[in-house]
Parts: structure tokens; sequence; C-alpha cells
């Protein structure tokens, strides 16, 4: 990967930045290529090649399989937030997995 060369941007509106994840040109040990893509995304895109769904889908339905197996009140524990992603595991743990859940939802007041 080459290294674009630039003087660093004054403003921060001026500065370099991957066309994909917009990290900027101050991340540390970034490189971009000549379409302005990064090498961490480069490195994400080359992992990503080689996922295999289909097997990863396998050994969960084989881990759901063995939890059921054991026969216990709820089949699996959901960290809940009630954000979209929360909510959608718990969508699919239902409908489409068939597994008795339990949410916990903690309250968190660090935040404040």
């Amino acid at each position: 990967m080459k290294q674009r060369k630039r003087a660093k941007a004054q403003r921060p509106h001026d500065m370099i930045r991957c066309s994909k994840c917009i990290l900027p040109e101050d991340f540390p040990n970034i490189q971009f290529d000549d379409k302005g893509v990064c090498n961490y995304c480069a490195a994400w895109d080359g992992k990503w090649k080689q996922f295999d769904s289909n097997r990863s889908e396998q050994e969960l339905v084989s881990i759901i399989d063995a939890a059921k197996a054991k026969k216990r009140r709820y089949d699996c524990l959901i960290p809940y937030s009630g954000g979209r992603d929360s909510s959608y595991v718990v969508y699919l743990c239902k409908n489409k997995y068939n597994l008795d859940s339990r949410q916990i939802v903690t309250i968190n007041d660090l935040s404040n």
C-alpha cells in the first residue's frame, strides 16, 4: 500500500480521510491507497472475503441445539439495551431459532 504524501491539513475539513470509513490522515499508522482507502479497511475487507456465513450459521445452530438439549427454563440469556441491535437479537432468537430467552437490562448511571 502506498503512502499518500501531503502536508498535514490546517483545518479539519481539509484533512485527508479514508473514502470508506472516514478515518483521518493523523490516525496512527494509517496509509492510503490510490483510491483513498486506508490500510485498516483493506485489511478488514481481506478478512471478510474468507468469511463463510453458512459454516458460521451451522456452528451457531449446533450451539443452540446444545442449549435446548439441557431442558432448562430458558435456552439463552440476552443482554438487552432496548436499541436496534439487541432488539433484533431477541427477534431472531424467538422467531428464527425458536429459543426461549431471558433478557436482562442493566441501568448504568455513570453516563450522567
